[in-house]
């Protein structure tokens, strides 16, 4: 079984960079605890009006509930 987490990141205006830098550093976090950062992957919609823009979506696959809970 497969587990994905997912985890949506909104923005006030003006604090984008911001939250790109903890971004950043909770995927060094997980570098550290040998998580492959190459099963994460982080976007930013292009649809969806207003909100999309202040928006970050990041997901991470993992093989097991067990793997997710020892993280």
């Amino acid at each position: 079984m497969r587990v994905m987490q997912r985890g949506i990141m909104r923005f006030i205006p003006g604090k984008m960079a911001e939250g790109m830098k903890l971004l950043k550093e909770y995927m060094a976090i997980m570098s550290k605890k040998e998580v492959s950062v190459l099963a994460m992957r982080a976007y930013t919609p292009f649809i969806g009006g207003d909100d999309s823009i202040h928006t970050v979506i990041f997901e991470l696959e993992w093989d097991s509930l067990t793997e997710t809970a020892t993280f």
